[in-house]
Order: C-alpha cells, then sequence, then structure tokens
C-alpha cells in the first residue's frame, strides 16, 4: 500500500481562495512567516487544544535544524 507522504492538492482543493490569498500575502511580503498569521494560528490550535498558549517551532516537516528548548524567558541555554 502506497500512503502519500504530503498532498497538498487535496488541501488546496478544500480552501483555494484562503490558501491562494494567504501565498499572496507571503510572496508580497517577502518573509517566510508573517507575525499576524503565526499569532492567529497559535490562538486558534491554543483554543482547539484547551490550553493557554501554543508556541509554534519548526515546519512539521523535519527540514528545520534543531533548536534549544524554550522556557518563558527565551531559549534555555545548555
Amino acid at each position: 500500500m502506497k500512503v502519500p507522504f504530503l498532498h497538498l492538492r487535496t488541501a488546496h482543493d478544500e480552501l483555494p481562495d484562503a490558501l491562494d490569498a494567504a501565498y499572496g500575502r507571503v510572496m508580497v511580503s517577502g518573509r517566510d512567516i508573517l507575525v499576524k498569521e503565526l499569532k492567529a494560528f497559535e490562538s486558534a490550535f491554543a483554543t482547539c487544544c484547551a490550553v493557554h498558549y501554543c508556541p509554534s517551532r519548526g515546519n512539521s516537516l523535519g527540514t528545520e535544524p534543531p533548536r534549544p528548548p524554550l522556557d518563558t524567558n527565551g531559549p534555555v541555554r545548555t
């Protein structure tokens, strides 16, 4: 059985206008992370998980190098 790793077409077909608008904002800004969108995601995901905070890290594909753990004062120095 072949299990697809990442099928972007399915996600795009479900929300084409929202995804195209988000892509356009990123391309116009010239940045890969937009603070407004990131904060909105963190807030919505925290609500979904019934917690107060949800700091996001990484791109979920495992292509970023490891980062030091975080605490409330910023990166933990090890």
